[in-house]
């Protein structure tokens, strides 16, 4: 209040200035400064200041500051008790005048030095009298707000602990003390103080100091429920009374629903003996009287845990943690092959015993094998499937294994590797053809049957003039499915029906497997229709380009003796062919590249069919310029001759569809090196059969017969 009324009175003071005491022809100006800092300066600075000048600055900050003041410039007229020009700083009740300069009174200037308010209102006035002999560049001053520490007077008036901050101040109190209503007064406070931590400390009021008189402390300890307390008293100064027990100032401890104490002693040697709880809690009470006071004591406690029982490490697996008291964990793992069947951790629980039980490591199961097509799983009686069990594969006659023939039971439950596939062996015959022998299918040589089991006997009874034409081809097995033969064997071919360039109804095609005389179809001898007819999207019915088609039959087959597929030719070796390259296996039987035509065809232009199925060796080291040379009908890059130059070595009407084969001199297998398309006349000098170039087509064929319908 008291220094809310300086301010207040130095205000008005500076104001009355202005109206009373100055001039009428005196400029006379009173500017207000609330900021926590800033610059005041001489009238028209940097300029001389003029005559009959008066200024007034109030500067005035929040309460709990005062204000500093440094002038950095100071050159005013000088004169006795500076009476002409000055500079008055004021607060409270104290004022001091400053004139002068560099030259003269350089003691009245208040230059290097800072000057500080009581506290937070300070008023600087400037004034000038009617002239100046010189000029005067007059004066640059600096404030700042500066907070005030109340604590260092008197403490602030706080009993115990002073704190100042900006602007301000409070009181607090020591440990076990509370501060009174009045924010100053400390009394001591130290009931129901309660610590649950697993460790800690507690001491007297005011320790290592002597305590206060009337103090009633207690210290309630109330751990987890499963641990038990440890309590050691470091140092311990009570007062005591050599006959009587502890009649003034005690410690008593209460725990386990007993009572130790009251205790009391004032030499360091005789400290109460250590001792630890059979429950979580323990109550340390301390009483002083009114007179004679003591260091009193300092204790700490910590815990123990409640033990659980040893475990151990289940068979085949382990166990990590070996601490076994409360709230401790231990976990359980499994070797490889093995999985755990109960907690994979423990933890000791309050009441001693383990949560959870006890694991045991299983080993691992893999589900029973599922069969395979085409063959047949081999393990031993009795067999669980379980991990590291083996299994065999073996494939059923005809067929041979791609991938690994065994798989183990791995450590994840799952069969590994993945299982094979049996996959048709292909261009292998169970019976022996015959030895190559020159001649012709016109007349030629007849096969031994069942030589060529992939050999297929089509049979079209298709519209044609008149009624129905009967029409025989041949074709080739691929697989239990999927029969290969000439697009134009299953290609209406009369131009005034309907079914002119497309291809014949299924119900007009049969196919006969495991022949060999065409009337007289044997025991094995299947017979199947089709199911789907595809002939290629670019066949061309005139040129006969394109000249690939593909049956689906309505059943699959089985293989056996006189029934298996031929190989497709695989696309790595390139053999020289004219002006042509044509991709076939390197190894074949002899230098001059003899192919085997096989059918049931003509045995001579004009003349009826075979009864049997016949086979003749051509020459396929027929250069695609010379064979375009001979024949009349242009020879596509998706064609290939075979045959010579002296005639009597070909295929004839009948033996369409059928194939053109190859044979591998190290694997012995035959694969379709063509299919038999079409020629001018039969085994003619200067005339080669032409024949589907296949290598060109087995992504086609292997795209077709793959996707799923």
């Amino acid at each position: 209040m008291a220094q809310t009324l300086n301010r207040t009175r130095v205000i008005i003071a500076s104001i009355l200035m202005c109206l009373v005491h100055f001039p009428v022809n005196t400029t006379c100006e009173t500017e207000q400064r609330s900021a926590l800092y800033g610059q005041i300066e001489s009238p028209d600075y940097p300029e001389p200041y003029g005559n009959n000048v008066d200024r007034v600055w109030n500067i005035t900050v929040p309460d709990g500051f005062t204000i500093v003041l440094y002038f950095s410039l100071f050159e005013l007229e000088a004169s006795l008790d500076c009476a002409y020009d000055n500079v008055k700083v004021s607060s409270s009740e104290e004022t001091a005048t400053f004139c002068g300069n560099g030259q003269f009174l350089e003691f009245r200037t208040p230059r290097d030095r800072n000057m500080t308010s009581p506290n937070n209102n300070m008023v600087v006035e400037f004034h000038s009298d009617y002239s100046n002999e010189e000029q005067f560049s007059g004066f640059v001053a600096h404030y700042q707000a500066r907070d005030i520490n109340e604590c260092l007077v008197n403490n602030g008036g706080c009993e115990q602990v002073c704190h100042n901050f900006v602007s301000g101040y409070y009181c607090s109190c020591r440990l076990y003390y509370q501060l009174q209503p009045d924010n100053h007064h400390c009394k001591v406070s130290c009931r129901d103080i309660v610590y649950t931590s697993e460790q800690d400390e507690f001491q007297t009021p005011d320790y290592p100091d002597d305590y206060p008189p009337n103090a009633d402390c207690n210290w309630l300890i109330n751990v987890d429920f499963g641990y038990s307390i440890n309590i050691v008293f470091e140092t311990f100064q009570i007062e005591s009374h050599p006959t009587v027990l502890c009649p003034y100032d005690f410690v008593k401890i209460y725990y386990d629903n007993e009572v130790r104490g009251p205790i009391c002693g004032d030499s360091q040697s005789d400290l109460p003996a250590s001792f630890s709880t059979s429950g979580n809690i323990a109550n340390v009470t301390f009483h002083s009287d009114q007179s004679v006071q003591r260091m009193g004591f300092r204790a700490r406690y910590d815990v123990t845990g409640r033990s659980c029982g040893a475990l151990y490490r289940p068979t085949y697996g382990m166990i990590s943690g070996s601490n076994f008291t409360f709230r401790d964990s231990v976990r359980f793992s499994c070797n490889d092959g093995y999985v755990i069947n109960g907690s994979t951790s423990r933890s000791c629980q309050a009441n001693g015993t383990w949560s959870g039980i006890q694991p045991t490591c299983e080993i691992v199961k893999c589900n029973v094998p599922q069969p395979i097509s085409n063959g047949e799983i081999l393990y031993y009686s009795g067999m669980n499937f379980s991990y590291s069990n083996s299994i065999r594969f073996v494939c059923n006659d005809y067929y041979e294994m791609e991938g690994i023939s065994w798989s183990e039971c791995g450590v994840n439950g799952t069969w590994t590797p993945e299982p094979p596939v049996c996959v048709p062996i292909c261009g292998e015959s169970s019976i022996s053809p015959r030895n190559p022998q020159p001649g012709r299918i016109v007349g030629g040589q007849e096969s031994t049957p069942g030589s060529w089991p992939w050999q297929v006997l089509i049979n079209i009874k298709a519209p044609g003039f008149g009624g129905l034409r009967n029409t025989i081809c041949g074709g080739s097995v691929l697989n239990e499915e999927w029969i290969l033969t000439a697009a134009h064997c299953v290609t209406g071919t009369e131009v005034s029906l309907t079914t002119y360039g497309k291809v014949v109804p299924n119900h007009t095609v049969v196919v006969s497997l495991g022949i060999h005389t065409r009337n007289s179809p044997a025991e094995h001898t299947v017979v199947r229709s089709a199911l789907e007819i595809i002939k290629h999207a670019e066949f061309d019915h005139v040129t006969l380009d394109y000249d690939v088609a593909l049956i689906h039959l309505n059943e699959s087959i089985q293989f056996n003796d006189v029934i298996r597929p031929i190989c497709l030719p695989p696309q790595s070796t390139h053999i020289e062919q004219g002006d042509d390259k044509h991709v076939y296996i390197p190894n074949v039987a002899d230098t001059d590249t003899t192919a085997v035509v096989i059918g049931w065809g003509q045995i001579q232009k004009g003349r009826s069919t075979s009864n049997v199925l016949l086979e003749v060796y051509v020459g396929v080291n027929v250069p695609r310029n010379l064979c375009n040379m001979k024949l009349n009908d242009p020879v596509t890059t998706n064609m290939v001759c075979a045959g010579s130059t002296e005639g009597g070595l070909d295929s004839c009407g009948g033996d369409s569809g059928g194939p053109l084969m190859l044979r591998d001199d190290v694997t012995n297998r035959y694969f379709t090196y063509g299919i038999v398309s079409w020629g001018e006349g039969c085994a003619r000098p200067d005339k080669f059969g032409v024949y589907v170039r296949i290598e060109n087509f087995v992504d086609w064929i292997q795209y077709e017969t793959f996707v799923e319908r």
